[in-house]
């Protein structure tokens, strides 16, 4: 910047002319400093030969440059040359960010003999300084082979020069002479060399180092702008198209001939690739290995070039129908191509065997036995693989020693089967059990039916000529197992014991009570001795000796064999004892009869 700019007269009133002015000019702009020099001088104007300047004051947007206060300068010379030199500097300005900067100069004055006047200011655009471009990308992620563009954002009419790299530092693309953006399509050349140096992964880094010029000037540089760029997998799929498959349990393989046929619960996947089959990885990923999947669970297996690479897997298939057997070939990227195939799973589940045992005419020691059940066919087109292997049966004394497996002979009507009725002689005294077993090629099933004792509903003995009701007899000449009734009312039931005799409890106190029951009435006898208290006796009786209302027996005390007094024994209705009233005598008798409370 050459010209000058010239500050406005500062003119004191009337037709004088005395004024100052000051002038300045760019010195200097320093780029990397981001900052300008600029040059001043401070002149005062006279009109008259008895002028002087008695004070003067430049003020810049940087702070006071110049201040004096006093008789700065008198009018010399002669009224030709009116313009003197009072002061001169350089001051500094520094830019903004963006290069741009104003520069502000002012000035104030006095002058003696031809009045007074205010100073004055103005602002001034200074030159904006050149900056360092600073790139950035037009969005965060780009996918191999679409259009990427580079924004210089910069900061004036600069050119570019620069290149786009990923992190392995080598270059992709050299670009220069670039003013606002620059637009780059990878083209086959470049998309191979990017893709030689992702030979592990699907994304990686993308920057660019770039250098700012202002002509033939570099002005700065910056690198390493960073965004994403990615693969797409869809394009570099390994190639690979084949793997094989197998039963692993051979015992499967027999029943069904057919490695190919599963079995549900017992069949195990076995799956492999051979050699000729083997994956090719592409655009330099290399082969990692194969993942094979079978209901449910996977396994990786490492990759062989020249080896069979094989998995088998540990579960059985667990659901019948159509089962998808997997293999995956992975590369060094992780990307992968998957092959399937279907296999068919034949439904099993074991035998489900029903077992029935009866004693003839409920009592009699001949026993029946109905055996049924099913099986699964693993039927194979019109075929049935599967069959009965053994059907047996043994018995045994509820507790005792289980007598020896007897084979018998099933009729198999596709999956249902039966057998003739089996019989057994078995004392109809006691109890048994009855264990069925049935096999078939994969598994086995038992089931157990229980034999009561004989329970006749009507037997007369002609032996000991004594009749039973729902038993043979053992006691008196009618021997029931039950509830005897007359006229509809129940007169005995088989849980009640002899009540001909007289049972004895114990009531505390060390008393000893008797109690008899009969025709859902109690007896009740009590004697003790002793110089006791009053209150609860005994925690309770036997429910069975329960009075149906609570009932109150008076007693008498003999004390030296004579009568001395009473007392009350009290029953409450859940089967409380209380004593109450004289306490000091050595016997204590009381006796009574009371309604039962309920047929116990």
């Amino acid at each position: 910047m050459n010209e000058s700019f010239r500050a406005n007269g500062v003119r004191i009133g009337g037709t004088n002319d005395n004024h100052a002015f000051v002038d300045f000019q760019l010195a200097h702009q320093d780029i990397a400093g981001n900052f300008s020099l600029l040059n001043w001088q401070f002149h005062a104007h006279f009109n008259r030969s008895d002028s002087q300047l008695d004070a003067g004051i430049v003020n810049t947007n940087v702070g006071q440059v110049y201040n004096n206060g006093g008789r700065i300068k008198p009018y010399q010379g002669n009224l030709s040359t009116r313009n003197h030199f009072i002061a001169s500097g350089t001051v500094r300005v520094n830019h903004r960010d963006d290069g741009t900067a104003e520069f502000q100069i002012g000035i104030g004055l006095s002058f003696y003999g031809g009045g007074r006047s205010e100073g004055t200011s103005r602002v001034y655009s200074l030159p904006t300084i050149p900056r360092q471009s600073n790139p950035s990308f037009s969005k965060s992620l780009y996918t191999l082979g679409e259009p990427i563009t580079v924004i210089m954002n910069r900061k004036a009419n600069f050119t570019h020069r620069g290149t786009i790299q990923i992190p392995d530092g080598n270059e992709i693309k050299a670009f220069e002479n670039v003013g606002h953006s620059f637009d780059w399509t990878p083209n086959e050349t470049e998309i191979e060399e990017i893709y030689k140096r992702m030979p592990n992964t699907l994304k990686t880094s993308l920057g660019v180092d770039l250098t700012t010029w202002n002509g033939g000037t570099q002005i700065g540089g910056i690198g390493w702008q960073n965004v994403e760029i990615q693969l797409d997998s869809s394009k570099i799929q390994p190639d690979f198209n084949d793997f094989d498959f197998a039963d692993s349990n051979t015992k499967i393989t027999e029943i069904t001939g057919n490695p190919k046929i599963f079995v549900q619960g017992f069949s195990k996947p076995k799956a492999w690739v051979l050699p000729k089959n083997k994956m090719s990885a592409k655009k330099y990923a290399s082969p990692a290995r194969y993942v094979f999947a079978a209901d449910g669970a996977t396994i990786s297996a490492d990759y062989s070039e020249n080896q069979q690479v094989q998995a088998i897997f540990e579960r059985a298939v667990n659901s019948a129908g159509s089962l998808t057997i997997s293999a995956s070939a992975v590369d060094s990227r992780g990307v992968s191509r998957t092959v399937n195939k279907t296999v068919e799973v034949l439904p099993y589940s074991a035998p489900v065997l029903s077992v029935s045992a009866k004693r003839q005419n409920n009592f009699d020691e001949t026993v029946e036995i109905d055996i049924s059940g099913i099986i699964s066919t693993l039927k194979i087109g019109n075929l049935n693989k599967n069959r009965i292997v053994s059907l047996q049966m043994r018995h045994r004394a509820s507790g005792g020693s289980w007598e020896n497996w007897k084979t018998i002979q099933a009729v198999l009507t596709e999956a249902n089967f039966s057998t003739q009725r089996q019989y057994l002689s078995l004392n109809r005294a006691g109890s048994f059990e009855i264990e069925v077993k049935i096999a078939d090629r994969l598994s086995e099933t038992s089931a157990i039916a229980e034999i009561s004792p004989g329970k006749p509903i009507f037997f007369i003995s002609n032996n000991t000529e004594k009749v039973g009701v729902n038993k043979v007899p053992e006691f008196g000449d009618l021997d029931v197992l039950g509830d005897i009734f007359s006229r509809g009312r129940k007169v005995l039931t088989d849980s009640q014991e002899d009540t001909d005799h007289w049972k004895m409890i114990d009531m505390g106190w060390g008393a000893k009570g008797l109690f008899y029951k009969k025709n859902g009435f109690c007896g009740f006898r009590l004697s003790f001795t002793g110089n006791y208290g009053n209150g609860r006796m005994l925690e309770k009786i036997e429910e069975k000796y329960w009075p149906k209302h609570e009932t109150a027996f008076a007693g008498i005390c003999i004390n030296n064999s004579r009568h001395s007094g009473g007392f009350i024994i009290k029953l409450g209705l859940n089967g409380e004892i209380e004593k109450r009233g004289t306490d000091s005598y050595e016997e204590y008798h009381v006796s009574g009869v009371y309604l039962a409370k309920n047929n116990l």
